[in-house]
């Protein structure tokens, strides 16, 4: 069964013909004819269908939507009509689908990005507007329920171990081609946990468990984010830098979204700590106490983020050369000439502050937080300074003899 079809992309399509009331496969004659029409009824494709020879009741094909083609709104659906003929009879049936963009096909990330404290909504995006039931979980990184609501679609299938206040009943809000179960997280208090007051992000699950049309039970899991203010602020940088770049090129498939841009910031954040000496880490805490080092986790960030686009520019990027006309899309040597001006701060400047803030006591509030162990096997040259034995006064003492 087809559901979704993505304009101008090859798909498949398979049905079975049996005789009828019996499991064998039917006898056609001239082959399993297929027709794909518009919802306004106009032929876009038709032909005779490829008999499976492991299956011979199976009969597939394979179509393109064209560009040129209409996509389908709420309510349209294109139909896919079989017509089989045996000796004695003529067999049809039809299917409907939906006909969607390439941008509308991209799987939707429901990923939740919050502020701790802040109440969220977690969003359920399915094609299936019949739940029979759904309840959500919110575990800790633990694993452990911190928040349970049950019986959301007012049905007793699925009942997990602790109960909080449902919001319920839950209707699905459609969105396109697909249909958003949005359920609002209000109590938010079990989720403020000492991960958070100990690093400044922490990432708990939101585990859905539902009963479909179909009666099947089902699971999903999504990661849910609690970033404190310094976080989110290190995302909208961010936001504001890729903004710089795209700001006449806005491509659908290379959005960046609230999750991308965590990634990217958690990646900045190892980057600096691998950098030497490695024996000197932040978390996004210390990085409000030490603001001076949020600039470089930043550009960490960014690079981090500048070398996952660079790789997708190369990925879209083409030379066109016809008669007369020579046509070449390729923006990742600006891309790269950003990427190695930032990496030369990263690789050069970055391990020399570090280790000049060390030095200075900075990350542990005295001088000479890495400092030398003088001993008698040390390499020390003494050196009188004026006014010592040499010049008629006292001798200082020796670093080795008090």
């Amino acid at each position: 069964m087809l559901d979704n079809v993505v304009r101008g992309v090859n798909t498949t399509a398979q049905t079975l013909f049996y005789k009828d009331g019996t499991a064998s496969p039917l006898v056609v004659v001239g082959g399993v004819q297929y027709f794909v029409t518009t919802p306004d009824n106009l032929l876009i494709v038709s032909g005779i269908a490829t008999q499976d020879l492991t299956n011979p009741a199976r009969w597939t094909f394979n179509f393109t939507i064209p560009a040129t083609a209409p996509t389908t709104n709420p309510g349209q659906k294109y139909q896919l009509k079989w017509r089989a003929a045996s000796t004695n009879e003529t067999i049809t049936n039809q299917e409907y689908f939906t006909v969607v963009d390439p941008a509308q096909s991209d799987p939707i990330d429901t990923t939740i990005v919050t502020l701790v404290g802040n109440p969220f909504r977690a969003n359920l995006v399915l094609p299936d507007s019949g739940l029979k039931a759904l309840s959500l979980r919110v575990l800790n990184p633990e694993g452990t329920p911190v928040i349970t609501l049950a019986n959301l679609m007012g049905d007793n299938t699925v009942t997990p171990a602790v109960v909080a206040s449902p919001p319920g009943p839950i209707s699905p809000i459609a969105s396109g081609q697909n249909y958003i179960y949005s359920i609002p997280i209000d109590e938010t208090n079990g989720l403020t946990s000492l991960i958070i007051r100990q690093s400044g992000l922490a990432n708990y699950f939101a585990y859905y468990n539902y009963v479909d049309s179909n009666d099947q039970q089902l699971t999903e899991i999504q990661p849910v984010y609690l970033a404190n203010t310094l976080v989110v602020s290190m995302m909208n940088d961010m936001r504001q830098f890729v903004d710089m770049l795209r700001n006449n090129d806005a491509v659908i498939e290379l959005r960046i979204t609230e999750a991308k841009l965590l990634h990217f910031a958690v990646q900045g954040l190892l980057r600096v700590n691998a950098s030497s000496p490695v024996n000197f880490t932040f978390d996004f805490i210390t990085l409000q106490r030490m603001g001076q080092f949020y600039f470089w986790v930043l550009k960490a960030a960014q690079y981090e983020l500048l070398s996952a686009l660079y790789l997708a520019e190369g990925m879209t990027a083409f030379d066109f050369q016809g008669m007369t006309v020579q046509l070449n899309i390729d923006r990742t040597q600006y891309i790269q000439s950003l990427m190695n001006d930032i990496k030369t701060d990263l690789d050069n400047t970055l391990p020399k502050v570090k280790s000049q803030y060390a030095r200075s006591g900075g990350f542990k509030s005295m001088i000479g937080s890495i400092g030398s162990v003088i001993s008698p096997a040390s390499n020390w040259v003494f050196r009188a300074s004026y006014g010592s034995a040499n010049y008629g006064g006292p001798l200082p003492i020796l670093p080795f003899m008090w």
